[in-house]
């Protein structure tokens, strides 16, 4: 699975949850062999620019601290991963305002 969020939303391989989680959903053929994924998406990040201090004049951020920007995350998939394994990105991306949790959900063909 890779390319930006939406075309994975889009053909269900995965799923957006209310609490921001994103829902990377396997058959299970996938599940037993394994793989990676590498998704991105647009969200916030820390302002690179400036400390974001109240009333700091910063003209990246006017701010408020954070920014926002497309970043992409490499899930390593391991062989036989369980239904509902968080999985973590191999590489953090830029410094995240809110981390994004990854689950898998194994599903019968």
């Amino acid at each position: 699975m890779s390319g930006h969020l939406t075309s994975a939303l889009a053909c269900g391989g995965a799923r957006l949850l209310e609490d921001g989680t994103v829902e990377l959903r396997l058959q299970e053929d996938e599940a037993l062999t394994g793989g990676a994924a590498a998704l991105s998406f647009d969200t916030d990040i820390v302002c690179r620019c400036c400390t974001a201090t109240p009333g700091a004049s910063c003209e990246q951020c006017a701010g408020t601290g954070r920014e926002r920007e497309r970043v992409s995350f490499w899930l390593s998939i391991p062989a036989r991963i369980a239904n509902g394994t968080v999985l973590h990105p191999s590489v953090e991306p830029l410094k995240l305002v809110r981390p994004i949790p990854f689950v898998v959900r194994v599903s019968a063909q």
